[in-house]
């Protein structure tokens, strides 16, 4: 499998969000 990591930033919290899909 690979494994991606995504940042994403929250349009309402304004928080950087690090997402991991295996």
């Amino acid at each position: 499998m690979i494994a991606k990591l995504q940042i994403y930033k929250c349009p309402h919290c304004g928080n950087i969000v690090e997402v991991l899909q295996v």
